[in-house]
């Protein structure tokens, strides 16, 4: 089956590989040509350098998501799922991606549902999450350094990405740019607020890598 929503720039090609390394491993290759993109922008943009792309969990773990729902035939899932990778991607063979660094979880408030947020470079953070963009439009985000920006919760964070369990069909992404000098590297809670009406809150953590100066 074709796959809509690119008008004819992107073409797709899946290969899955099943190889031994010790024990089975799954080996995915994304081919994408034809495309316009300009990769070297991602790569220019990258806070802390492109990754090999079966390196980078994220990721690695949309595409299986992808793999699972292109063989039950649900087109439009695989659709937005490469969609959302491409922008990621580093270069035109598709080998090396801007690597999400997973920061915590976003209790949403209006879905009731938890949501991952993710820092994509130093000064930009994503909110993964199944609600419209709209519900979005006219919300304020504040942030805060202090772990006790919550008097009435413990702060605790747990950034081991193979704990988390993402809703397989959050893919709309609500990109948030934070203030002033703060950086991802600075922030340990967030809340969202759409007028008197709360839309979700998190604490957040940074795990490990120094995002690049200049």
């Amino acid at each position: 089956p074709g796959y809509s929503g690119y008008s004819g720039l992107l073409s797709f090609l899946w290969s899955c590989v099943m190889c031994r390394l010790g024990e089975s491993a799954l080996v995915l290759f994304l081919v994408v040509f034809g495309s316009r993109q300009c990769y070297g922008a991602v790569n220019a943009f990258c806070s802390w350098g492109c990754t090999p792309i079966k390196e980078c969990k994220v990721i690695y773990r949309d595409l299986v998501t992808a793999k699972v729902a292109r063989e039950k035939q649900q087109n439009s899932k695989v659709d937005k799922i490469i969609s959302l990778v491409r922008e990621y991607i580093c270069d035109d063979k598709a080998e090396q991606v801007c690597c999400p660094e997973y920061m915590g979880q976003f209790n949403n408030t209006i879905t009731n549902t938890v949501n991952t947020v993710y820092a994509i470079n130093r000064d930009t953070i994503v909110v993964r999450s199944n609600m419209e963009e709209s519900r979005w439009t006219n919300a304020e985000v504040y942030f805060w350094r202090e772990e006790s920006c919550f008097p009435m919760l413990d702060y605790k964070v747990e950034l081991d990405f193979n704990n988390v369990e993402e809703d397989e069909d959050s893919f709309e992404e609500t990109k948030m740019l934070l203030p002033g000098t703060l950086s991802v590297e600075d922030i340990r809670c967030m809340a969202v607020m759409d007028g008197d009406t709360e839309v979700g809150y998190a604490h957040l953590a940074w795990a490990k890598r120094t995002p690049k100066t200049g």
